[in-house]
């Protein structure tokens, strides 16, 4: 079969649009400079038909489809700005029926098409369409893009702030699909800035994300008990919608109550994510590698949104208090219950399992906050209340440091204290799967992410 030349591409590629004079007119404008990019589509195809290196033909075609379809994209938005709103708006449709069992294959490939388009306007910044004739385009040239133009961006704007008013006021009703349109939009419009969102909506999409990981953790505590094996499954069907959530509550919520969601995502696993040694690095061979992204979205969390958040809060005082929270959280009886002179029932505690209870609270122990200055009550109670002597023993121990509302050097690092509670959790989800913990090798395991907190610091002003 005879590779269609260049110039038929183009041809064909300009018969699409027969009916846009003022389209048409701007493609001829252009037309030597696009029959050079029609150019490389050719020789693409040429290299895939002749295949010197051997290379599977599914490759080649996969290659080459990319390039046309973004070669494609990258002139539709330069030459017609129309086209811009509408794809991103026949995005959006798309989505909001879909139910969750559907969406992880749709935003797979949404997202590719919505990267493709966020780079095609900052490859051309202005709409200048640059010489693609020398040096030919290489195929990464479409590659994806950690930014977006303007106009990307208040397209997006757009689609958000629709999908926003026809949304249901009761956050829990709205359904996945529109959950991801949202999210996934507001992440393109603002997240550049999201201080410019107005606060209801930055609320409205912190709860959105909230549901969204809380439908996640039912999905995998329906398989806990009777396929446990699955979970890891599970998850991977899920990891997209996961992550924007994530980013979601980073960017538009607050540190320490992204934490505590991830950390709620953790609590649920019935599958290791970490190995003996407190490593999330080490399970991707074990065929758990997708599990590892919840380990490691914690310890990374705290790295990279560290500047961002210390440039108000330098000790991340507020972040501690907040994750301290979700510590105290876990301790204590359900709402409701009765205490009386009496150890608590097992089954009227907020946390049922004895290690999770007690590595939160050497987590609160690390954290060197007292919430209000009402957390050391929580701890009283384990005291006095708890059924677990392990626990009563460790409330005991930690008791007089929680009173003396201790806070970190003014030398030492903010994050070394957020790393060091995490890594006690991460020995709570060990041990409550009835898996041991290498002690020497987890406190390897502490130092080496301890690392990151002594770096030499970039600003004078900052402490690292």
């Amino acid at each position: 079969m005879k590779t269609p030349s260049a110039q038929w591409m183009w041809e064909n590629f300009r018969a699409n649009f027969h009916d846009d004079d003022d389209l048409c007119e701007k493609l001829d404008q252009r037309k030597s400079d696009l029959i050079s990019g029609f150019h490389v589509l050719e020789a693409k195809t040429q290299r895939a038909e002749t295949n010197p290196d051997n290379r599977p033909a599914q490759s080649w075609r996969a290659e080459r489809s990319h390039t046309e379809q973004s070669f494609r994209e990258y002139v539709l938005n330069i030459c017609a700005p129309g086209c811009m709103e509408k794809r991103l708006d026949e995005i959006a449709e798309g989505a909001l029926d879909l139910e969750a069992s559907d969406l992880e294959e749709y935003c797979t490939n949404a997202d590719m098409e919505l990267d493709e388009i966020a780079h095609s306007e900052m490859v051309a910044p202005g709409g200048a369409l640059p010489p693609l004739s020398d040096p030919p385009i290489p195929f990464d040239f479409f590659g994806k893009s950690n930014g977006a133009g303007p106009r990307f961006q208040t397209c997006s704007a757009s689609v958000f702030a629709k999908e926003m008013a026809r949304a249901s006021a009761d956050v829990s009703k709205i359904g996945s699909g529109q959950n991801w349109v949202i999210q996934r939009f507001a992440r393109m419009a603002y997240g550049a800035s999201p201080a410019t969102l107005d606060t209801k909506h930055r609320q409205q999409l912190r709860a959105l994300a909230t549901i969204g990981l809380a439908r996640i953790r039912r999905s995998i505590l329906d398989v806990r008990e009777s396929d446990p094996l699955h979970a890891n499954e599970v998850f991977s069907t899920s990891i997209r919608i996961y992550s924007l959530c994530v980013e979601t509550l980073l960017v538009f919520g607050s540190l320490g109550y992204a934490l505590s969601q991830i950390l709620q995502i953790l609590r649920v696993l019935p599958l290791p994510a970490v190995g003996s040694d407190l490593s999330y690095w080490g399970l991707t061979k074990k065929g758990l590698g997708s599990l590892t992204l919840i380990p490691a979205n914690l310890i990374n969390a705290v790295h990279l949104h560290e500047v961002r958040v210390g440039e108000d809060d330098p000790k991340l005082k507020t972040v501690r208090e907040e994750f301290a929270e979700f510590c105290l959280g876990r301790i204590g009886q359900k709402q409701g219950s009765l205490t009386d002179s009496t150890m608590a029932l097992p089954e009227s505690l907020v946390e049922p399992d004895p290690h999770w209870r007690a590595c939160c609270l050497y987590a609160l122990d690390s954290l060197r906050v007292n919430p209000g200055g009402k957390g050391h009550r929580k701890v009283y109670w384990a005291i006095h209340y708890d059924p677990d002597d392990m626990v009563r023993d460790i409330a005991k121990d930690i008791y007089p440091r929680i009173e003396k509302k201790r806070d970190i050097p003014d030398d030492g690092s903010p994050r070394r204290p957020l790393v060091t509670a995490i890594w006690w959790l991460f020995q709570a989800h060990r041990l409550a799967l009835g898996l041991v913990v290498d002690d020497e090798k987890a406190n390897t395991t502490l130092a080496l992410l301890m690392r990151r907190t002594t770096e030499k610091k970039t600003n004078p002003n900052q402490t690292s």
